[in-house]
């Protein structure tokens, strides 16, 4: 295969090169399948997406989301705990 680059050198010059190139065809490429192919194919797919590791990787932001949604939720019964804590710590005093 022939390539040809073209480029501007620092000067401000425009160059071009010309270069060749081999190129090598694979089977699956040429349209023949063999065991190289489908070996190269597994290769090339079997990372696929391992759904456990990414659900625990995110497990730690959706505790923290899941912890914020319940506190707002009962915000009204957490702030009158509070306020039950602090009236019998005066009590006590």
């Amino acid at each position: 295969m022939a390539i040809k680059i073209l480029y501007t050198d620092a000067a401000g010059v425009r160059r071009s090169i010309e270069k060749k190139l081999p190129v090598k065809l694979s089977g699956g490429m040429a349209g023949t399948t063999s065991g190289d192919t489908k070996d190269q194919h597994e290769a090339m797919h079997s990372g696929g997406a391992n759904y456990s590791k990414q659900a625990l990787s995110f497990a730690p932001y959706l505790g923290v989301m899941l912890l914020g949604i319940i506190g707002f939720w009962q915000r009204k019964s957490i702030t009158q705990m509070y306020q039950r804590l602090k009236f019998q710590r005066l009590r006590r005093k």
